[in-house]
């Protein structure tokens, strides 16, 4: 029988966002996200989405996305926003990061991770910073 296909149809309802971005973790095959999901199973009460995005431009597919976002509606707001979320780069309305998940969160925030700004070769091609939370 096949899975039913998720929808996003109110990017602009943070329940349903949550709930959306819960649904797809939850079908992640990815241990690490299940564990994540076991350790740290509340979410934050974050508004989610920046206003530039809507349900066409929030599409969750693949597995560093997936992560990102769980990550997001887990973590917290940075004090200080990385340089890459001051200028409103990524979906996410918040520089958010979560301490003590390097091995998940690529010393990022998850706007940056979300973008798959986390290596030097990705980058360099988009001419992005690296996120000012892996600089320390």
């Amino acid at each position: 029988m096949p899975r039913k296909k998720i929808k996003l149809d109110h990017p602009d309802d943070p329940e349903r966002v949550k709930a959306y971005i819960e649904e797809k973790a939850r079908r992640s095959e990815s241990a690490a996200l299940r564990k994540f999901l076991k350790e740290v199973p509340n979410t934050t009460s974050l508004p989610l989405l920046s206003q530039g995005n809507n349900q066409q431009h929030f599409k969750l597919d693949g597995h560093t996305q997936i992560m990102a976002a769980v990550i997001h509606i887990r973590g917290e707001i940075a004090e200080t926003p990385c340089n890459n979320c001051k200028t409103g780069s990524g979906p996410f309305l918040h520089c958010v990061y979560l301490t003590g998940y390097n091995d998940l969160t690529k010393m990022c925030c998850t706007n940056c991770q979300f973008n798959l700004y986390t290596d030097k070769m990705s980058r360099s091609k988009r001419g992005v910073e690296l996120c000012s939370f892996a600089e320390g």
